[in-house]
């Protein structure tokens, strides 16, 4: 596997399912579902049509977007019966959609929920709403998020609204509740499942057409089919198809997720140690080195590039994608940032080549343009977790970027604290970390908890899995950033040339590369390699900090789950130090004449992905 590969699956996908949407400016229709197939019949007079304000739909779209519709850039309604999905957010709740009755003067009204549905079901089991022709109440908001069985939709009065300068049409609002619920309608003796699911052929499952169509169609609700890194590897990732669509509140955005590809759920607690309730600190970072402290790694570089800046950057919040004059970003550079010197910053979302990027505005951009030395850009502190699943199958929950983290309400959180050196306490471990708890199928299925250490109480131990397995049964890590710190500090006496060396497959070998200068991270001065250079002592602890986190991340994922080593030697659930692995004991460093070389792995192996596993 190469380490740097482009991401294309997410945005580019999405980017044509997006053109894909321009040809649906005929009247979309819903006919009625058949009470004994299930499936729709399309003799009926009678159907539904969707609307939504034109200008309030996004530009694109991706895979992982809540509704598949996009705007056509005008002031009116749209038909949106071919292409819309419910959507919810913790912070703005439903958005509406109105639901137009075709070929009858009669009142649509909703159907209420059948009582006493008893979840999860049984693999194979059928949707109870589906087979009673009932709006679903489904727990919680998300797969993930919220309590509460209540109607997944409501339905207002009737709006009339132009879907032209010229005509206009008489809607019912309706506003869901729930990520991913489904609406009945019934308009006389019809009932009309919205979204729209099944076909005159096939019956409905509690999976809408739309969403289904994006992964081949006709799919199994309660499957776990996940593929992935290698086909050796074990299929699923614990979280069913139907939970997959349904979807996922992720640092307050909602998701779905892609039922064909391994899904890891992860929360950092930056900082996780205290003691007496008071979080200890970091004398070379302050609060925390993973974000919301003086310094935060891994530390943004200036590339000898010209950045080319959309227009769309001088908008927070805007989803702009950025050029540059050399080849600049890799994978690696998923959810790191683009930052102007002077002035604007940007998340990265998408790599999706060597030159390009896109980006999710944090801070408005003043410019169009940023020469070399003017702006710079940061990797992504789980790069290493990137070579097993791509950076759209990992998900981040309840994180904000540059802050300290503690608890979130993304999964279910039982974290109490960690008593240095590393005591770990959590309250309920039975129930703590399940990212879906509110699942319609299957077992309960666990994230990863990465937690920040910065007490300096045993010096050799510089990471800590509690356990190696999968997050079910493992789960818990700690890395301890400021002992990364003094280890590297201390490799460094007496050094004047730094250098660089990573290993990658060569005919199938993990093979070491040759060393490089370790860079400075800015082409206006020349010190790459300078021992005493800060930007060159910074490149080697960034690299450092994502080796021993996706490390330690990568220990729940049941990587190398028997010891190691020979008669004479153990490493533990480890490779030898050297062997260039993921999983390697440790980074390995060469001196010579005050030159030191540093060995840093970057990729995981062939037997780390066949072994890779989720539940």
């Amino acid at each position: 596997m190469k380490r740097r590969r482009w991401l294309t699956g997410g945005v580019l996908g999405g980017l044509a399912w997006a053109w894909l949407d321009l040809g649906l400016a005929h009247a979309g229709a819903v006919p009625p579902t058949n009470p004994v197939t299930f499936t729709l019949d399309a003799s009926s007079p009678v159907t539904v049509s969707l609307y939504q304000l034109d200008s309030a739909l996004p530009s694109t779209v991706s895979l992982q977007s809540p509704s598949r519709c996009i705007t056509t850039g005008t002031s009116f309604y749209k038909d949106v019966t071919d292409c819309w999905l419910p959507e919810w957010s913790p912070a703005g709740g439903g958005k509406s959609v109105f639901v137009v009755v075709n070929g009858a003067a009669g009142t649509p009204v909703l159907v209420p929920p059948v009582l006493g549905i008893s979840l999860p079901l049984a693999p194979g089991a059928v949707n109870p709403f589906l087979t009673s022709l009932t709006t679903s109440a489904y727990p919680g908001q998300c797969t993930n998020f919220g309590s509460g069985t209540e109607p997944d939709f409501t339905l207002g009065t009737p709006t009339t609204f132009q879907t032209s300068p010229t005509t206009s049409v008489l809607g019912y609002e309706l506003r869901p509740t729930d990520c991913g619920g489904m609406a009945v309608i019934q308009v006389g003796s019809l009932k009309f499942v919205l979204p729209r699911d099944g076909t005159a052929a096939v019956p409905a499952n509690g999976i809408p057409e739309v969403w289904e169509n994006l992964y081949g169609g006709n799919l199994d609700p309660s499957a776990d089919t996940d593929i992935g890194p290698v086909a050796s590897a074990l299929m699923g990732d614990g979280i069913s198809t139907f939970d997959e669509y349904r979807g996922f509140i992720v640092s307050g955005k909602q998701i779905r997720t892609d039922p064909k590809q391994k899904d890891i759920f992860l929360h950092l607690v930056n900082p996780a140690d205290s003691v007496g309730g008071v979080f200890v600190t970091s004398r070379s970072c302050g609060t925390s080195c993973y974000g919301g402290g003086t310094t935060t790694y891994p530390a943004p570089t200036a590339p000898s590039a010209t950045l080319t800046v959309p227009a769309t950057a001088a908008t927070v919040g805007a989803i702009a994608t950025f050029t540059s004059s050399s080849a600049v970003f890799s994978t690696a550079h998923v959810r790191g940032e683009i930052i102007g010197n002077a002035s604007g910053r940007a998340r990265i979302i998408a790599v999706t080549g060597p030159t390009s990027a896109t980006a999710e505005i944090t801070q408005v951009f003043p410019t169009t343009s940023l020469s070399p030395g003017a702006w710079k850009v940061s990797e992504s502190l789980f790069a290493l977790v990137y070579t097993l699943v791509a950076p759209e199958g990992l998900h981040l929950l309840g994180h904000a970027p540059g802050a300290t983290n503690l608890l979130t309400n993304e999964w279910v959180d039982n974290f109490v604290s960690v008593i240095p050196a590393q005591t770990l306490n959590i309250s309920d471990s039975v129930t703590d970390r399940i990212v879906n708890p509110n699942r319609l199928y299957g077992p309960a299925q666990k994230g990863v908890r990465a937690m920040e250490g910065l007490n300096i109480n045993s010096s050799s131990v510089l990471g800590w899995s509690f356990g190696v397995a999968s997050p079910n049964d493992a789960g818990n890590v700690i890395v301890f950033t400021q002992r990364i710190i003094d280890y590297i500090e201390s490799l460094l006496v007496g050094a004047t040339t730094l250098k660089y060396s990573t290993a990658s497959f060569v005919n199938g070998v993990l093979t070491w590369s040759t060393p490089i200068l370790a860079p400075d991270g800015d082409p206006t001065i020349a010190q790459d390699g300078v021992a005493t250079s800060a930007g060159v002592r910074a490149f080697i602890l960034s690299k450092a900090f994502q080796f021993y986190t996706g490390h330690e991340i990568q220990h729940s994922l049941d990587l190398t789950p028997g010891v190691q080593g020979t008669t004479r030697t153990t490493y533990g659930h480890h490779f030898p130090p050297g062997t260039g692995d993921c999983l390697d004991q440790a980074i390995t460093t060469t001196s010579k004449s005050g030159t030191v070389t540093f060995s840093i792995p970057s990729v995981c192996g062939t037997a780390d992905q066949a072994q890779f596993l989720i539940h």
